[in-house]
């Protein structure tokens, strides 16, 4: 069977992280955020930096945008990796699992912090296949991510399915005719994942 498994809010706890990161790359080129506007960072964790960026500040030019984009991705890795840390049950269900399944990883973090967070909490040995947001095209909640990994690794999507913690996860799965399994932990989407999915406190009470 293949896991594919969402990275920030499953496997890792990196809100703390990627949240510091926002604040401090968009402060550094000159804008105060407002409460709503930091509400609505937190509220879209789970979609590409870029995105977010684009909906906190939809009036700034794309270089612009790409510049914070760009200092977002650095300053996670430079200054707040230190927060970043396994959520609960995340470095058990690895161990249990990667014998018996092919296990991927699907993100729409960047590669240079996904490859980080893998190599500093030694990782390395549990994944088949780390796809993020810098290697394709069209980001979760698009499918190309999911559909890429199972023709890679030679699955089928009726052996393959999906965990993660957010809403873009769930609508990425569906798009990929794969099953889906909400962890909500760390979710900001536990009201819509328990109605939609499968649902489980956190990967330690997920058996596959």
């Amino acid at each position: 069977m293949l896991i594919i498994l969402d990275l920030d809010g499953t496997i890792v706890n990196s809100e703390t992280a990627h949240f510091n990161s926002f604040v401090k790359a968009i402060s550094r080129h000159g804008f105060k955020l407002s409460i709503l506007q930091k509400k609505k960072i937190n509220d879209m964790f789970g979609l590409p930096v870029k995105e977010i960026i684009r909906e906190v500040l939809p009036d700034i030019p794309d270089e612009k945008a790409r510049m914070i984009s760009d200092d977002v991705k650095n300053i996670s890795i430079s200054e707040e990796f230190h927060n970043v840390k396994f959520t609960k049950g995340a470095k058990k269900f690895l161990a249990d699992n990667y014998k018996k399944h092919d296990l991927a990883i699907a993100t729409n973090s960047s590669k240079v912090f996904a490859l980080k967070a893998i190599k500093g909490l030694k990782m390395e040995k549990f994944f088949k296949m780390v796809v993020t947001a810098s290697d394709v095209k069209n980001a979760k909640p698009d499918s190309e991510m999911i559909d890429l990994i199972i023709k890679r690794l030679g699955h089928t999507k009726k052996d393959s399915v999906l965990i993660g913690d957010s809403i873009f996860d769930y609508l990425s799965a569906k798009k990929a005719k794969i099953g889906f399994v909400a962890v909500l932990s760390k979710s900001n989407y536990k009201k819509e994942l328990k109605i939609k999915a499968k649902s489980f406190a956190d990967l330690s009470k997920v058996k596959i």
